[in-house]
């Protein structure tokens, strides 16, 4: 985690042309808001695609900043409903008692119901339960796997195992549908299961100027793995609760030729944080950079939609059925016919 080191002079701003934090304002409240406003000024990749003018936003906040006797003051009536304006789900602070104050929360509707996807299809076919973020079922019974969340430690061995069970299978299940994200470091790694060449997969967009679109794009592969290779069709379960690195995910899947995503589009979170100390016990993200697809086409707000869109309503679910799965479930059948 860095630190926003305050200076007793903004000596840093003194040479930006017409910036507005170039000002001659002292206290430490107002230099860390004009810190933490420069860092997004000088960082944020999607300004244009939120349409935010962060200038404007400056001369709206600057002075309630100049008000702030706290630190909790200036985070409470500043900083967080300045950085709510741009409706980012990974923007959000750690308070001293180490708990997380979001800025934004998008409205979500999960196209499953836990209960009735275990009870009635994963349970009677022999699900595995979970360890290392990695489940699955018998793939005799149904070829299903799903991983539940993006870890350091999540179960690679696991995915391999189920993977070599249903090696002679014509198709499988992968549902990441309830998978909200967290480490991006494998992402890749598992899709590498599903293909045998190097396949371009999506763009980390990084700022690298003053204007809004001065941007600059860096290619993501997916690499075939050196032993596993799973060369059947796979269907994708998506959602809206499908996030973060698990976009990441289906980013990489997306562009392979076996891969066919059903569902609905997911959560459309895709800018990186950097958490950053302030003062007294308080902390905030930064972003670093954002993800845009082969196309160059954002992730972030608008999410990545489904090859086949099922819909899923909660009267389906009070009748104890899953939609996306049952659609899934024909589509595996209809290669064993």
């Amino acid at each position: 985690m860095k630190k926003l080191l305050i200076p007793t002079i903004l000596t840093f701003l003194s040479g930006c042309f017409h910036n507005p934090t170039s000002t001659n304002h002292v206290g430490d409240q107002y230099e860390l808001f004009a810190m933490v406003w420069e860092d997004y000024e000088a960082h944020y990749p999607e300004f244009t695609l939120k349409g935010i003018d962060w200038k404007e936003v400056f001369y709206r906040y600057s002075p309630l900043a100049e008000e702030a006797e706290t630190t909790e003051e200036l985070v409470t009536d500043v900083l967080l409903p300045m950085l709510s304006e741009l409706e980012d789900a990974h923007i959000w602070f750690i308070n001293p008692s180490g708990d997380q104050v979001r800025t934004f929360l998008p409205d979500v509707y999960k196209n499953f119901n836990t209960s009735v996807l275990f009870s009635n299809y994963l349970f009677p076919a022999e699900f595995s339960g979970w360890s290392g973020n990695v489940g699955y079922c018998n793939p005799t019974i149904l070829p299903y796997l799903s991983i539940s969340q993006w870890t350091l430690d999540i179960s690679l061995s696991r995915i391999e195992s189920f993977l070599e069970l249903a090696a002679d299978d014509p198709a499988i299940i992968l549902d990441v549908r309830s998978n909200g994200g967290g480490n991006n470091r494998y992402t890749g790694d598992v899709a590498g299961y599903f293909t045998n060449q190097k396949v371009n997969a999506w763009f980390v967009r990084y700022r690298n100027g003053p204007g809004y679109d001065d941007t600059y794009h860096s290619l993501i592969r997916t690499f075939p793995d050196d032993n596993l290779y799973y060369e059947g069709f796979v269907y994708l379960l998506i959602g809206n609760s499908s996030a973060s690195a698990t976009e990441s995910f289906v980013l990489h899947m997306m562009n392979l030729d076996n891969v066919i995503m059903v569902g609905d589009t997911t959560m459309g979170i895709a800018c990186c944080p950097n958490p950053v100390e302030l003062n007294d016990g308080w902390s905030v993200n930064t972003i670093e950079w954002s993800s845009r697809d082969v196309n160059y086409q954002p992730v972030e707000k608008y999410g990545i939609a489904p090859d086949i869109y099922v819909e899923a309503t909660e009267e389906d679910f009070a009748q104890g059925i899953d939609p996306v799965l049952e659609y899934a479930i024909e589509l595996v059948n209809s290669h064993s016919l």
